[in-house]
């Protein structure tokens, strides 16, 4: 069996490789966005890591709102945020597929990752 140390790198390791699989985080958005874009020419993408972690830092013609978000932690529990207002029922249906999508890949990410952290303690 490991030592201590050689599992705290085992699952330091698969922390760095997979991200913290502990939460579920689905955030859903309106708006317009005009500029969120990288690299140049033919090589420019939506950048949505900085359009959403770093919009105060951004020059951004729009507007985005919140509508909904959901965290669901490993252990079941869930956390959710609604918006005041009516919410289209397309921008529910995206974002409930979006939750379920995200929970299906991560169990079978903590399906895998048990069955090679079992195999390595046989």
């Amino acid at each position: 069996m490991p030592d201590k140390k050689g599992l705290s790198g085992l699952v330091e390791t698969l922390n760095e490789a997979f991200g913290d699989l502990s939460t579920l985080d689905v955030t859903t958005y309106t708006g317009n966005v005009d500029v969120a874009f990288s690299g140049e020419g033919d090589n420019r993408s939506l950048d949505l890591d900085a359009l959403f972690k770093n919009a105060s830092q951004l020059a951004i013609d729009g507007g985005l709102s919140l509508m909904l978000a959901t965290q669901v932690r490993i252990d079941g529990d869930a956390t959710n945020f609604v918006a005041k207002g009516e919410i289209p029922e397309y921008i529910i249906r995206t974002h409930s597929e979006a939750v379920k999508n995200g929970s299906e890949f991560r169990g079978q990410i903590i399906s895998f990752l048990g069955e090679k952290v079992a195999g390595v303690l046989k």
